[in-house]
């Protein structure tokens, strides 16, 4: 009787949090209060502090990092979701002596973003209380219904070896049952996306609205059923348009862009998708293998791509697969001794398994030595580059990292392995790399090919550290065209106009002395493409404000300068949503050039017009 009593008032605490909506203070407010009320020992890697938002409220953790997963040492309640306030820890009283700088490294962007969207998050089982508590339920908040969906991921993908977040493991089930846990939780994903878009299509996420999350989900299920050979699975998916005409004219750039058979390297979901279902569903250059960097951690993309991916050709690899799938390749590192040159199978040669810092495999690594590696090349294999015996060899140095991720190393195989016979490409989105390969990067409209010899003039042009190969960056800018429909995601859509954008007006701005036909009709196209109509200007017209001046086309640039400042007066006068401080900062950076530029060429009013406004940026 008495544990019926207990199982009792348990369901009726259940019932009892759920009848009323529980508002939870925010992380910050949690890690504010925490590290002002107690004195907080240092963090640790075998005692690392940590955060848990649970049903039952806000919990503090103390976890040992040196396990795969984490183990939770030890927790306590810090903010009840019953009482709707702090509790009493056994730590320490006192404000924490360097409270500021351990609060600002956990004020953890990711985190903030998943603590904040997800009801519960933070520990292993946050999915299943998620679930448990929201499915099924009616009238749920667009924040609750990305959350379920989020759970609904993560519980699938724990099936996987592509987990993220906190998971349970799936250790000891066999293949069939995994996969089909995965499509059971990624269908209910998908759908609970699909409920969310049609409740509110413009809730923004990180990956853009809820159809763009809707449509990437979708092909993240497609990526990994192509893995297990199970694609089909994801076909009747493919019935409707997934993405918009901007977001798949970027892609089809990107993907026309690359020679026969190449290899393209992407970063993330916006720059990878796209291009996934160019080919998935259009059949539109299935010979380009596309390697999303960050999949590239896992071992099995790295065999898929061996084995080759979808229709295009296997990639090589030099270093072996089984080596890949090694606990110990989650990382390499350096050993610290005096640089020398070495040849990639020297190199090879000399990797070798570390014992890690800690017990357990996981904690394992190869090392790898200090050196600039040699790359040869032949003129044949690329146009417009010069070769003098001199200059034959071309160095990647690996002299500066201290280590290289799984990715990092894959991408240094891939490259070395394949731009002999495959060109090599990275996609403009994939930003810094690991790897100081950037002087040997040359772009051809919206994608970078990697081409490791001397450049000759004719061709090349330089502009704000971009090399441009001149008469592919040209070709392949000017043949994007497209009638820009309405569109499903306007701020992601955005991201991708600006994309294109600086392509457009940095090369032009290059051309502007030797070529200035070819720079006003980079301009001219890229201003009919994104008319202010649809698209506001970006700071970076302001670069092609002062092109059109120096082609002395002195109306054509009078015309983009009093846009700009139309929309930055616009912008400055709405009280709602004022700019920020990196908003302001590039409207002074783009009205100081517009000023500077329209003063060179005598266009008064423009100038007068501009520093108007950097006096208002001032106030």
């Amino acid at each position: 009787m008495k544990s019926f009593l207990l199982l009792f008032a348990s369901f009726c605490f259940a019932v009892s949090l759920h009848a009323r909506e529980v508002v939870y203070p925010q992380l910050r407010t949690v890690i504010d209060k925490l590290f002002n009320s107690y004195d907080v020992p240092e963090t640790r890697a075998e005692s690392n502090l940590h955060f848990a938002k649970k049903p039952e409220g806000w919990f503090v953790q103390w976890t040992d990092q040196t396990t795969t997963p984490e183990k939770v040492k030890s927790e306590e309640l810090f903010w009840s979701a019953a009482k709707s306030k702090f509790v009493k820890l056994s730590m320490k009283p006192g404000k924490t002596a360097i409270a500021n700088d351990m609060k600002s490294s956990m004020y953890n962007e990711s985190q903030t973003y998943s603590f904040t969207r997800c009801a519960y998050w933070g520990y292993i089982g946050w999915d299943k209380d998620v679930i448990r508590n929201f499915a099924g339920k009616t009238n749920l908040t667009d924040t609750l219904l990305e959350g379920l969906a989020r759970a609904y991921t993560n519980l699938a993908f724990g099936y996987t070896d592509h987990p993220f977040g906190f998971h349970n493991s799936s250790a000891g089930l066999d293949s069939k049952t995994k996969l089909d846990s995965f499509v059971y939780y990624q269908q209910l994903c998908i759908a609970t996306y699909d409920r969310l878009r049609k409740q509110n299509p413009d809730h923004d996420m990180l990956a853009g609205s809820a159809h763009t999350k809707y449509s990437g989900e979708i092909m993240a299920f497609y990526d990994y059923l192509l893995i297990s050979g199970q694609e089909a699975i994801a076909k009747p998916y493919f019935n409707e348009s997934l993405f918009d005409t901007i977001i798949l004219a970027s892609a089809r750039a990107m993907l026309s862009a690359c020679g026969t058979n190449g290899i393209l390297f992407t970063n993330g979901d916006n720059d990878t998708f796209p291009l996934e279902y160019l080919q998935a569903v259009r059949g539109f250059r299935t010979d380009v293998t596309v390697m999303n960097i960050s999949m590239m951690a896992l071992s099995s993309t790295l065999a898929q791509a061996s084995r080759g991916k979808g229709k295009a050709l296997p990639v090589k690899f030099s270093y072996g697969m089984e080596n890949y799938s090694n606990d110990a390749s989650q990382y390499f590192r350096r050993e610290i001794s005096e640089p020398t040159t070495s040849t990639f199978n020297a190199f090879l040669s000399k990797i070798e398994k570390q014992p890690g810092d800690f017990d357990g495999p996981e904690d394992d690594y190869f090392s790898y030595p200090t050196c600039s590696l040699e790359v040869r090349s032949s003129t044949a294999s690329f146009k417009n580059f010069e070769n003098p015996a001199s200059d034959s060899i071309a160095f990647i140095p690996l002299t500066y990292q201290t280590y290289l991720y799984r990715s990092d190393f894959a991408q240094l195989d891939i490259i070395l392995s394949n731009y002999k016979t495959r060109p090599v490409y990275f996609a403009i989105t994939t930003g810094q790399l690991n790897l100081d390969i950037e002087k040997y990067l040359f772009n051809v409209g919206m994608i970078r090919q990697f081409i490791p010899l001397q450049m000759r003039h004719g061709n090349i042009k330089s502009e704000f550290g971009e090399n441009f190969l001149q008469e592919e960056a040209y070709s392949n800018l000017m043949k994007i065209n497209f009638v820009a429909a309405p569109v499903l995601d306007k701020e992601n859509d955005y991201r991708f106009v600006a994309n294109f954008k600086i392509q457009f007006i940095l090369l032009a701005h290059a051309l502007t002395s030797e070529n200035p036909e070819k720079a006003i009709r980079l301009l001219d196209h890229c201003d009919l493409l994104f008319p202010s109509s649809q698209w506001k200007y970006d700071p970076i017209w302001a670069y092609g404000v002062q092109a059109y001046y120096e082609c002395r086309q002195k109306e054509k640039g009078d015309k983009i300068a009093f846009k700009m400042c139309d929309e930055f007066e616009k912008q400055l006068a709405d009280k709602k949503n004022p700019p920020g401080a990196d908003d302001r900062n590039n409207m002074r950076a783009s009205l100081k050039i517009i000023r500077y530029s329209a003063l060179e060429f005598k266009r008064v009013e423009v100038a007068d017009r501009a520093e108007v406004l950097m006096v208002r940026l001032t106030e």
